[in-house]
């Protein structure tokens, strides 16, 4: 699954796949290993003007039950709360009807994350806190920057 993933997103010679997580001054960490993550503002398939994420993967388990993508939006700070969701939703969408994201036994797990700057206010705790993947509702969580996904 994360070859295809990076098969499909070969397209900018895998500018727009990356190894960690930053903007903003907020980072998160992911594993070494079982994981592919795409950069949505390096991503061809996303258009200026689109609502996005800043980053969707997937992460492979040890099974495929636990196995799941992610969609992470990072914020040092929050000034439109369901903005946040949007751009949550916007990624989830993305996986769902996009091409570039379609892969043979996709997972249906998605986790929805907002990475946020220390001592901010928490998005979740303030507006809607899921987005839906067809009939599937998943909780957004937070996560505080410099954690690990």
């Amino acid at each position: 699954m994360l070859d295809n993933l990076r098969i499909l997103h070969s397209h900018s010679n895998g500018v727009c796949l990356v190894s960690h997580c930053s903007k903003e001054n907020v980072t998160l960490n992911l594993p070494q290993s079982g994981c592919v993550c795409v950069d949505c503002d390096d991503c061809p398939y996303f258009t200026q003007n689109e609502s996005k994420p800043d980053y969707i993967g997937i992460r492979e388990g040890r099974t495929s039950s636990q196995t799941y993508w992610f969609v992470l939006e990072m914020k040092s700070s929050v000034r439109r709360p369901n903005e946040v969701i949007r751009q949550l939703q916007a990624g989830v969408d993305k996986i769902r009807n996009s091409p570039v994201f379609r892969l043979n036994n996709s997972p249906e797990t998605i986790r929805p994350l907002i990475v946020h700057g220390r001592g901010r206010t928490r998005v979740a705790d303030r507006v809607r806190c899921y987005v839906t993947y067809g009939s599937k509702k998943f909780e957004v969580r937070n996560i505080r920057s410099g954690g690990s996904l």
